[in-house]
């Protein structure tokens, strides 16, 4: 599997982001493989955590192929968090493998999440086969004699159980960072991981979505620049190896969702070539704002996506509904998922470290389905 995607989007696994996977091109779908991030669920509002759990299993299976990759991580639980005596990633984990998934658990270092959960989920890995993901936080990677001995100490922990070890650089919100200073923030952890430690797939995420898009907002054109990107582009070309892309998608990697039901205003989160596109309005014109974003130059055309596609369908009066915030969020991101998959894999072309990489050819999976289309 080394090598299978170049892109890692995290992503929360919730339904928004199930539809926006499943709408994928046969082309973004082969170059990318999801981290699926577990959101604990509102206070009060699942009380059979099973019964919740399982309505995630059933989404990843709806919308990925059991032979691709999938990453599944619960970051926002606690550590002491169980389900019928199991982690929410054991739990998940072991319903999807018997779907016929291999699915790749995430877990964080011996630092960080402690070693109980560490060694929880190292059996969890064992147990499937599939390899296991060490997530870093931005701390640890600022630090890089801390970083070097917590992934020993973690990888020791693990023990020879895990085959395979992917590692995941996870810088967080980089919105106020300056791309080249950031890259030399990294460079020594990713030297650790290239030359110290062998790991099947690295990759580094950021996220430059800002957490809050308020009524400052509304009515205005927000740009914010992909720092993200511009990070990942320096590091992939100064070193001579398979290094993924990672991001957040369309969400801020500090987003937490609201613990009581909020009414949520319309808004378009659209993704540039170097940045976010951010529009907002009352909560019944959605369709105002896609006719706004179809009126732009960035606007990349309704054939592009799905998401596209829906927006474009939106804006010509009736012939599709204006929808859900959750459906907002799915034609947000598909639009997203294509271009930067697209992005990532032409960007990894120029600097001659695509051959790094051993993407499996595109299959005729559904396009342009009706789930981002439909009223």
């Amino acid at each position: 599997m080394k090598g299978a995607y170049c892109y890692l989007p995290i992503l929360k696994a919730r339904e928004g982001s199930f539809s926006a996977i499943r709408s994928l091109s046969p082309a973004a779908r082969s170059r990318l493989s999801p981290l699926f991030d577990i959101p604990k669920p509102r206070v009060g509002h699942a009380k059979d955590d099973a019964g919740y759990l399982l309505k995630k299993v059933n989404g990843i299976v709806s919308c990925w192929p059991s032979e691709r990759p999938v990453y599944l991580d619960a970051h926002d639980f606690e550590l002491n968090f169980r389900v019928n005596d199991e982690l929410p990633v054991a739990f998940v984990a072991g319903r999807l493998r018997s779907n016929g998934f291999k699915p790749i658990p995430v877990t964080g270092t011996v630092p960080e999440r402690g070693r109980e959960y560490v060694r929880e989920i190292g059996k969890v890995a064992g147990r499937i086969g599939s390899g296991l993901c060490i997530r870093v936080e931005r701390e640890e990677i600022e630090d890089s004699e801390a970083l070097q001995a917590a992934l020993f100490e973690t990888i020791d922990d693990l023990g020879a159980s895990i085959a395979h070890l992917d590692l995941l650089l996870d810088l967080g919100y980089v919105g106020a960072d300056e791309p080249a200073q950031l890259a030399n923030v990294v460079r020594n952890a990713l030297g650790i991981a290239f030359n110290t430690l062998s790991f099947r797939n690295v990759a580094v995420a950021g996220g430059s979505v800002p957490d809050e898009l308020g009524k400052k907002d509304n009515g205005k054109v927000r740009r914010e620049s992909r720092i993200e990107l511009f990070t990942w582009s320096i590091l992939q070309e100064s070193f001579n190896a398979a290094l993924a892309f990672s991001d957040f998608g369309v969400i801020s990697p500090r987003y937490v969702k609201p613990g009581r039901p909020v009414n949520v205003p319309a808004r378009i989160r659209y993704t540039t070539p170097t940045e976010h596109i951010f529009l907002r309005t009352l909560r019944s014109g959605h369709h105002e704002l896609c006719e706004q974003l179809l009126a732009m130059e960035d606007f990349h055309g309704d054939a592009y996506s799905a998401g596209d596609q829906r927006m474009a369908l939106v804006a010509a009066h009736g012939r599709a509904g204006s929808g859900t915030p959750g459906l907002w969020i799915a034609g947000d991101l598909n639009h997203h998922l294509e271009l930067v998959s697209a992005q990532t894999w032409i960007a990894l072309e120029n600097s001659g470290n695509a051959n790094r990489f051993l993407l499996p050819d595109p299959q005729p999976y559904p396009w342009l389905q009706p789930a981002l289309t439909g009223r």
